[in-house]
């Protein structure tokens, strides 16, 4: 199920994507290291507050610049998917959604198997800005992306 999911975002994204020419999508593994942005406000940064996450999707925009010279990304996506799991539930609806939030991500999607919906999480300046839940017979639609839209039907058949 995890995979089909996974399969149908990615093309659905690749293909809105393709007439972009800045952003495209990355499926994991794909490691991400982010830091809580408020943290760096209160005090010097240390190795032990990098995170490092592996969301199912995510979309970089202008990345060319954020690759370092070992071939790692160092920047931060614009937008990350999960798709939960019976064993990660929890952890990616809330530790990872204010980790993304927190970081500098501009949207978060979650799709959720169980329950057949797609909840998208908009932020800005580190908060919540925006958040909508599509369920089956509606298109979840991007916040930060206009037109991309993908149907809760396709990837939950």
């Amino acid at each position: 199920t995890h995979q089909k999911i996974l399969g149908e975002l990615y093309m659905s994204f690749r293909s809105y994507f393709s007439s972009h020419a800045s952003c495209d999508p990355f499926m994991a593994p794909f490691d991400i290291e982010l830091i809580r942005q408020p943290l760096k406000q209160l005090r010097e940064v240390t190795e032990d507050d990098k995170n490092v996450v592996q969301p199912d999707v995510m979309v970089l925009c202008d990345y060319q610049k954020d690759i370092n010279e070992k071939d790692k990304y160092k920047g931060i996506p614009e937008l990350v998917v999960e798709i939960l799991s019976p064993s990660t539930r929890g952890k990616d609806r809330i530790k990872k959604l204010g980790l993304y939030m927190e970081s500098g991500v501009s949207e978060c999607w979650i799709a959720d198997p169980v329950n057949k919906s797609i909840m998208v999480y908009a932020f800005k300046d580190y908060e919540l800005d925006a958040d909508a839940v599509y369920m089956s017979g509606q298109q979840a639609a991007s916040a930060c992306f206009a037109g991309l839209q993908v149907a809760v039907d396709t990837l939950f058949a």
